[in-house]
């Protein structure tokens, strides 16, 4: 994977020495260990690794770093023990999800938003549900999301009207939704976009 942009700031911590970076062009080899690979060990299969971008003062060094964040969130600096030697500042650029076979699944990054192939994650038949229920997304997006895109599939065998929305954090928060009404089977498909994951989601 690579990863271009026209100016990134790292530092040391986030309180600490910070350098500007200018015409950034780097690439990251998720089955290598150090600086341009992971950090540690294999990239998970069916996770998320994030991608962290790394200076060396001393050299003037740059490189992609990779963190498995499957089960944790990422810091906005590298917070791991396994900084290559010499790499004392860094940034968090990206958080991309993995296949079966440790390698980045096909992306878009943008600024901090990741596009990606549609990702299932409910498909079930059900009658009339009177209110929201939660719903994990844990397999499809990692800790760190703050919001979520996506489609919405609903179909009736019958004459009917159907409708589906979704919301976050657990409540109403950005609700949006699709509907119809018809005769016979009917079927709609719509998008939901920037759904808060969480509560407390800064706006």
């Amino acid at each position: 994977g690579s990863f271009s942009a026209t100016e990134v700031v790292v530092g040391t911590t986030l309180t600490g020495r910070r350098y500007r970076l200018a015409s950034v062009s780097e690439s990251v080899n998720l089955a290598s260990v150090g600086a341009g690979g992971m950090d540690v060990a294999l990239a998970p299969a069916n996770g998320f690794v994030a991608l962290y971008l790394i200076f060396n003062p001393t050299t003037l060094d740059v490189a992609l770093l990779g963190r498995d964040v499957t089960s944790i969130s990422a810091a906005e600096v590298y917070g791991g023990a396994n900084m290559p030697a010499g790499y004392t500042a860094s940034a968090l650029v990206g958080i991309i999800p993995t296949n079966g076979s440790r390698l980045m699944e096909p992306h878009s990054l943008k600024g901090r938003s990741v596009s990606v192939e549609p990702v299932a994650v409910l498909n079930a038949s059900s009658t009339q549900r009177a209110s929201l229920f939660n719903l994990s997304l844990a397999a499809a997006i990692p800790i760190n999301a703050k919001f979520v895109s996506g489609l919405l599939t609903i179909q009736s065998t019958a004459t009917s009207f159907i409708a589906m929305n979704v919301s976050g954090g657990g409540g109403k928060q950005g609700q949006q939704g699709v509907g119809l009404s018809g005769t016979g089977a009917i079927a709609i498909t719509g998008s939901f976009d920037d759904v808060p994951t969480h509560p407390s989601t800064p706006q």
